[in-house]
């Protein structure tokens, strides 16, 4: 699936697919909300919260400069033991 394709699907869709076919790789927090990152094929998915659990809303984007908030939560010690 190409981000194009994803964006034309309804949120209820996008929920499904992210759901069954995307990889969770990390989570952010600041005072006010939780930010959870999802690979999915050749894109990535933000999925944003309150701090209460209540959903804000998404974001899908494949600029990897917009992965800058996360580069401190990725955990590549799993990643490190398979060389």
């Amino acid at each position: 699936m190409t981000l194009e394709q994803y964006n034309t699907l309804t949120e209820q869709k996008r929920a499904f697919v992210l759901d069954k076919a995307g990889i969770f790789v990390a989570s952010t927090f600041n005072k006010h909300y939780e930010f959870d990152l999802f690979m999915l094929d050749s894109f990535y998915v933000e999925v944003i919260f309150k701090t209460d659990g209540t959903l804000c809303g998404t974001r899908a984007f494949t600029a990897i400069s917009q992965l800058d908030r996360y580069l401190n939560a990725i955990d590549i010690k799993p990643l490190v033991g398979t060389l």
